[in-house]
């Protein structure tokens, strides 16, 4: 998502109320970069925060991310931190929406006691759902329900030219489908709307011991039909 100092909108990064902060790393801490941070409350804000004289500007949530992905050296992060509100919930349906700041803890505080969950299950509760769109993210049971996109059924979508469109397979589905997996480069969502599956909140959990890696994906093979959650776990500390 690149924003141009010819746009009409354009403001500097201190009108903005960019942050200089010299030390953001993602979730892995593979290294700290110096950026120029912005955390808007509302859409005013984030178009001032998209079209300032940085050279670039990309959307984050909370750092959660494996990979560099939402790293910018040198460039604007615009942050969702503060736009985590549930706009709406059905618990008959289990329809949810949300601003993309709304972490997994949000949601679940909020839709597990109605018999709901999210149907991917992340490696931390923190991960916010603008970043499980944008990273297209996965669970410990990707080989039973596949990826967060395959949930999600529209997005609105601010892009840099100031335009907010809704996304969804119907309404520009080819922006619906560059967004998802998108890594923030198509725009800013605003709104997720998403489907979430039945979820008792509980887990029948059985646990296996193995011995090398062939071994551990054997027994991946053998499990997949019968479990919906895998995850493996080596141990490199020990010889035996």
């Amino acid at each position: 998502m690149t924003s141009h100092a010819a746009h009409p909108l354009t403001v500097t990064a201190e009108a903005a109320d960019y942050q200089r902060i010299a030390d953001i790393q993602s979730w892995t801490r593979f290294s700290k970069q110096q950026h120029w941070l912005c955390t808007p409350s509302d859409e005013f804000a984030i178009k001032q925060a998209m079209t300032t004289s940085l050279g670039s500007t990309l959307p984050v949530g909370r750092f959660k991310s494996y990979s560099d992905c939402g790293l910018n050296p040198d460039g604007g992060l615009i942050s969702s931190r503060k736009l985590n509100r549930i706009l709406s919930f059905d618990p008959r349906t289990g329809v949810l929406e949300c601003e993309p700041g709304a972490t997994w803890r949000d949601v679940l505080s909020t839709t597990l006691q109605h018999g709901w969950a999210l149907p991917t299950s992340p490696a931390t509760q923190y991960v916010t759902l603008g970043g499980a769109v944008a990273n297209d993210i996965h669970g410990r049971n990707q080989h039973a329900v596949g990826n967060f996109g395959h949930y999600v059924e529209e997005l609105q979508l601010l892009q840099s030219n100031g335009d907010s469109r809704v996304c969804s397979p119907i309404q520009n589905p080819d922006l619906f489908r560059a967004t998802i997996g998108g890594i923030g480069l198509t725009g800013f969502i605003l709104r997720i709307r998403v489907q979430l599956v039945p979820h008792s909140g509980l887990l029948n959990v059985s646990s296996l011991r193995f011995r090398g890696l062939y071994k551990a994906l054997e027994l991946c093979d053998e499990l997949q039909d019968r479990w919906e959650y895998i995850a493996v776990w080596f141990d490199l500390r020990t010889k035996h």
